[in-house]
């Protein structure tokens, strides 16, 4: 699954709090050993190290794990020794628990940096489980915490689920990327490392705002998760729930 291209950058030298979101279901397991592969080619973009780019793995089946924190690899040997040792756990697709344990990664004590841009990337290789809950909301809680949300499905996806779950503007080839088997994500390597560090650089710039340094980005995003943490308590209480991208109202939010 070799990638040779010239002609634009060869690496992302930036900070990055970069997470990865990985299916680990059982329709994974044909492919499983494949995708590890592609993970590690993709890494292999980013100055991986504590004063660099830090990584953190979430896999998810039938629940979520969080199977390494922020800062727990500093080398890059000992990140692709975990990467390659990760096992499937197996069980139905539960995609809203994948994303609700990276939101959690972000929190205190995992290694996350404040200020430092916050980037994830979700591959997954189906639809959620129909007795699962709806990923898209977790989403945009993750939206809403400032995290960008890179999508990648292979093969037999929902494709309006893989874009929804992307950050906006949800464009397909920036946001997320759809490929129809393991074997053509040779093709979108290169460009999901450019976009995934693009992305982080251009984190800087939210929405109808622009922060100039570090240290408004710092109480930019500090204050942002204070407001969330504040309304998730009032949307408990049975309020009405407004998603940050305005696509749905709902009542009786658990």
């Amino acid at each position: 699954m070799a990638l040779n291209i010239s002609g634009g950058p060869t690496s992302c030298d930036k900070q990055v709090d970069l997470s990865i979101i990985l299916d680990a279901s059982d329709g994974m397991e044909p492919i499983w050993n494949d995708v590890l592969q592609f993970l590690v080619q993709f890494l292999e973009y980013y100055a991986i190290g504590s004063n660099g780019t830090q990584v953190s793995l979430v896999s998810f089946g039938r629940e979520a794990t969080i199977e390494f924190a922020f800062g727990r690899y500093t080398r890059r040997s000992n990140l692709n020794d975990a990467i390659n040792g990760l096992q499937l756990i197996g069980g139905e697709r539960n995609t809203q628990d994948g994303l609700r344990k990276m939101r959690i990664v972000y929190s205190s004590g995992y290694g996350d940096r404040l200020g430092v841009p916050d980037e994830a990337i979700l591959i997954t290789n189906g639809p959620h489980s129909p007795d699962t809950i709806d990923p898209i909301r977790e989403a945009s809680r993750a939206f809403s915490d400032r995290i960008n949300v890179l999508t990648v499905g292979i093969g037999q996806v929902d494709e309006t689920e893989i874009q929804e779950m992307a950050k906006e503007p949800q464009e397909e080839g920036r946001d997320y990327w759809v490929v129809e088997s393991v074997d053509d994500l040779s093709d979108i390597l290169y460009r999901l490392q450019v976009m995934s560090c693009e992305s982080a650089v251009n984190k800087c710039t939210l929405g109808e705002h622009s922060y100039g340094n570090v240290e408004e980005v710092k109480m930019n995003m500090f204050s942002s998760r204070l407001r969330h943490i504040s309304f998730g308590s009032w949307i408990r209480s049975g309020h009405i729930w407004i998603d940050p991208r305005q696509r749905r109202r709902k009542l009786g939010i658990n």
